[in-house]
């Protein structure tokens, strides 16, 4: 096991990708019946959101499951990630994640479905094709971090 924090296991994002499209799916269909219990099902995600956020992929929960029950069963690791990245994309998942939160907890049910569905799209695209659309917006909103060169 690599002792690398600024590299994981590609797998890992994945497999926390495809819970999370679940989570999301499970939301959406919950709006239907009930937007608090929606409310509720993405406020859960949101969390999670800010965790891998905060604390990179790899001490989020959906990490810590990864490695204990699935990162065991799989070979070695061919393929590593950089964490920053991941952790931008993880914030971008808390934006649309909280706004949906809103839309539903205030009665705005579109506004919920709207945003749920953005964090929807991406989460599928990172798991079902590996396309990680914050990790992709990450190079332009780290370069308008960067102070500028001095001449």
């Amino acid at each position: 096991m690599s002792t690398d924090t600024s590299q994981v296991d590609v797998r890992g994002p994945r497999f926390a990708a495809w819970i999370t499209t679940t989570v999301l799916v499970v939301a959406l269909i919950t709006s239907a019946f009930s937007e608090p219990a929606a409310a509720a099902i993405l406020g859960a995600q949101a969390v999670v959101f800010a965790t891998s956020a905060l604390r990179g992929p790899r001490n989020s929960p959906y990490g810590v499951l990864f490695a204990k029950l699935v990162a065991p069963r799989l070979g070695p690791v061919s393929e590593r990630e950089p964490v920053p990245p991941l952790k931008f994309a993880q914030l971008v998942g808390l934006f649309f994640a909280a706004i949906g939160v809103i839309g539903f907890a205030a009665s705005v049910p579109l506004l919920g479905v709207v945003a749920t569905a953005f964090a929807l799209f991406a989460a599928f695209l990172n798991a079902a094709f590996g396309i990680c659309l914050g990790c992709q917006l990450y190079p332009f909103v780290a370069r308008l971090r960067r102070p500028p060169a001095s001449v």
